[in-house]
């Protein structure tokens, strides 16, 4: 099983490790994002109730696929949880929810509360960087998405050296086109904007999906705007 000491030498790693950590997460810009995350995969959810051909494209693209989701948030105690239940609609086969918020609660715990909030797809909150969990996957195994994940400070501007920061994102960015199925999608929104990854994720070997109209209106409008990439 890999693991960031692959990547990085011990101290890099241990680094990353402690940057990425439950007790930075708490500091205030910290839960300013892991609440923005949640809010933004809201809008999502709720934008595809508004525009159908967009669901239908969703429908299609994850119907009986495995999600990984890079930092759910933690609003109402498990973002993670909401985002599994909006997914479950779509007829995903399961959701993983990656964050180091998650720390603090047992993943029996986890499995207990989202069953009494009604969710039957196989479920997981993992506590870890999204880096150090990718590592852990198999090859083709799964569709990633994430909300507000690449905002500031959740992986950029976390508080790394920017080199280290540098090379963390284009590993993050190799290990999700590694992970993605072929024919398959990957979706990101942000708060800020993303238009200085979609370069980074074409580099790996992503092309930028081409969006209808309501497409468009759902993954780039107003200021959380995102994009679609398919590996082929």
């Amino acid at each position: 099983m890999r693991k960031l000491e692959d990547l990085f030498t011990k101290e890099e790693a241990n680094l990353i490790r402690e940057v990425y950590s439950v007790n930075f997460q708490f500091d205030v810009m910290a839960f300013s994002r892991i609440n923005n995350s949640t809010d933004i995969s809201r809008r999502f959810f709720e934008g595809l109730n508004y525009y159908q051909s967009a669901r239908e494209f969703f429908n299609k693209e994850l119907f009986n696929k495995r999600i990984i989701e890079l930092g759910p948030g933690y609003l109402y105690g498990h973002g993670s949880i909401l985002s599994a239940l909006d997914f479950e609609k779509l007829g995903v086969s399961s959701y993983t929810g990656i964050d180091p918020l998650y720390n603090e609660y047992s993943e029996e715990n986890c499995k207990r509360k989202a069953k009494s909030m009604g969710l039957k797809i196989p479920f997981l909150e993992v506590s870890s960087d999204g880096l150090s969990y990718l590592l852990t996957q198999p090859k083709e195994s799964a569709i990633i998405c994430s909300f507000a994940a690449f905002d500031s400070p959740a992986i950029e501007n976390a508080g790394l050296p920017k080199y280290l920061e540098e090379r963390y994102i284009d590993y993050l960015i190799r290990e999700i086109y590694r992970i993605t199925p072929e024919n398959s999608i990957s979706f990101h929104k942000n708060i800020f904007g993303l238009g200085d990854y979609l370069p980074l994720f074409e580099s790996v070997g992503f092309r930028k999906e081409k969006l209808s109209p309501e497409l468009f209106n759902l993954m780039d409008k107003d200021i959380c705007t995102g994009f679609i990439v398919r590996k082929y």
